[in-house]
């Protein structure tokens, strides 16, 4: 995963990927940044996300990122694939049974 490596090499992040930044993680506080519009801030779960500070909020600045159901960053991409197709999968078949 380039985010995790990128901030592994020397403990900063030098590519704001969008798929990072934008993610709706607790707190984020680039959400709004990437997405146009400020995200719900409270002391509540959002989307899963690896902590890898341990404090509790999402900050892709501190080598936070996203994760599906706490996979592992080698398996996320494929996941994240396979419910992609699920998803269009089941609008196609809905829309052909109306």
């Amino acid at each position: 995963m380039d985010h995790v490596d990128d901030f592994n090499q020397d403990g900063n992040v030098d590519t704001k990927r969008s798929d990072i930044y934008a993610w709706p993680g607790k707190n984020n506080p680039y959400f709004e940044e990437f997405n146009g519009f400020p995200i719900q801030q409270g002391d509540y779960p959002l989307a899963e996300f690896i902590d890898v500070d341990q404090d509790g909020n999402y900050n892709p600045d501190h080598g936070d990122y996203p994760t599906v159901h706490n996979l592992s960053a080698d398996r996320m991409p494929n996941r994240m694939i396979l419910l992609c197709i699920i998803i269009v999968e089941n609008m196609f078949f809905n829309q052909n049974m109306l």
